[in-house]
């Protein structure tokens, strides 16, 4: 699904590169084993606070913002029936 998201954004190479480094880096492994319906608003602030323990804060808004995206495009595309994202406001990563 998130490849799928990618495939469908007119994006530069290298917002494509840092898209692809937090996928496979950082959102892939923590959320390892998880269906995007299984994924809850309480598993999304415990990546919060991963992403900021780990980064500086752009860095780690970069990856909660790239996965709200991917979490509303799968809601708008009706993969999931309930985004998990709303309510999270990015400005948790400072």
């Amino acid at each position: 699904m998130a490849i799928m998201y990618l495939n469908n954004r007119r994006l530069t190479k290298d917002t494509l590169k840092g898209y692809r480094s937090q996928l496979k880096y950082n959102i892939i492994p923590f959320f390892e084993g998880l269906y995007a319906d299984e994924i809850t608003y309480e598993k999304i602030l415990e990546f919060v606070e991963f992403m900021k323990k780990k980064f500086k804060p752009k860095t780690a808004s970069n990856g909660v913002t790239l996965l709200g995206s991917i979490l509303k495009y799968a809601f708008m595309e009706g993969y999931i029936k309930n985004n998990p994202y709303f309510g999270v406001r990015n400005s948790m990563c400072k």
